[in-house]
């Protein structure tokens, strides 16, 4: 089960020396999880204004974890546009999925193709494959990451570990910077 933890940026923050996700304590190599948010947008004389904010964190994990890690902390950054790109493949991507079914089965004539109906363009089916392999992509990264960044506030982010016994070390090593978890966090994953 997945475990939260909210603790202060401001302070040092200690991490057990061990894998994020596997414990072992030999062969470690360091990882990045960022994640961001806009404060406030306004007009300014040359265009648009932005203010933002940034939290990335390193944690240890052992080199057999560390393969991919980089590609999956990028595409599960929680960004405004990360957040766009996500949810616009997913909303492709599942939509896709009843559409290549029926596609195949009336390609095998399993299902008696429409009347008149011309096949669909190669484009439109080549952009729902690739939507349908992108969404088991982000599926497969957001397993796989051991420690994500979940909330951030102006002094505060709030960590999701995937290994509750690294999460527990975490805890007892910076005892002084933990913060409570607000109750409706710990149910948004």
């Amino acid at each position: 089960m997945a475990r939260k933890v909210s603790v202060d940026i401001e302070g040092q923050i200690s991490w057990p020396a061990c894998c994020a996700r596997c414990g072992k304590k030999d062969g470690l190599t360091s990882s990045n999880v960022s994640i961001g948010s806009v404060r406030s947008v306004g007009v300014a004389p040359h265009g648009l204004s932005l203010n933002s904010t940034m939290a990335t964190l390193s944690y240890p994990v052992c080199r057999v974890h560390a393969g991919g890690l980089g590609v999956a902390a990028i595409v599960t950054r929680r960004t405004g546009g990360f957040r766009f790109l996500r949810g616009f493949t997913y909303l492709l991507g599942f939509m896709g999925v009843p559409m290549l079914a029926v596609m195949l089965l009336r390609a095998v004539g399993v299902m008696a193709p429409l009347r008149n109906a011309a096949p669909p363009p190669f484009s439109l089916v080549a952009m729902e494959v690739v939507a349908v392999a992108a969404t088991i992509c982000l599926i497969f990264a957001f397993r796989s990451m051991p420690v994500r960044l979940v909330g951030q506030s102006s002094d505060t982010v709030t960590i999701r570990f995937s290994n509750d016994e690294f999460a527990q070390r975490f805890e007892a090593q910076n005892q002084s910077n933990l913060r409570d978890v607000p109750w409706w966090k710990k149910f948004v994953f």
